[in-house]
C-alpha cells in the first residue's frame, strides 16, 4: 500500500484561486493587521520599553538572544503571510485566529526581551562598582 499525503490546506486551496500578489501589495491589510494586533495585545506590553531603559541591555549573551530573536521573527513572519493572503474575510480571520496566535508567541516574545535585558543582579553590581 502506498503512503497517502493529506490533503492541501483550504488555505493554500483557495488562495490558489485568488490574487496573492494583489493581497500582499495591499497596504490596507497590513494597517488592518497591525491595528487589530495592538488592540489586543498584552496591556503590559507598553511598561517592557520603560523596564528596559531602566536595567539596560546584557551584552554577554549575544548568541542565544540572536537564535531565540530569529526563531520569534521567523514565527512572526509566517502568521502575517497567513493573514495576509487568506482567502477569507481578513476582519474574520483575524476575529477568530488572533488571541490564540498572542497566546502562542507571546512566551517566545518575552523570552527574547527578557534574554537581551542585563539581569537585576548585574544591575546592582554594577552601581555597587561605581560607589
Amino acid at each position: 500500500m502506498l503512503p497517502a499525503l493529506a490533503p492541501p490546506s483550504d488555505l493554500f486551496s483557495l488562495a490558489a484561486k485568488q490574487s496573492v500578489w494583489a493581497k500582499v501589495t495591499d497596504p490596507g491589510r497590513y494597517f488592518m493587521i497591525a491595528g487589530e494586533l495592538l488592540q489586543r495585545a498584552p496591556w503590559h506590553v507598553c511598561m517592557l520599553p520603560v523596564y528596559a531603559v531602566c536595567i539596560g541591555l546584557g551584552a554577554r549573551r549575544t548568541g542565544g538572544v540572536a537564535q531565540a530573536a530569529l526563531a520569534f521573527l521567523l514565527l512572526s513572519a509566517g502568521y502575517l503571510a497567513a493573514y495576509l493572503t487568506t482567502p477569507y474575510d481578513l476582519s474574520w480571520h483575524i476575529y477568530t485566529s488572533m488571541d490564540r496566535l498572542l497566546v502562542q508567541i507571546w512566551p517566545t516574545f518575552v523570552l527574547v526581551f527578557f534574554l537581551a535585558l542585563r539581569t537585576p543582579e548585574e544591575v546592582r553590581l554594577s552601581y555597587r562598582s561605581v560607589t
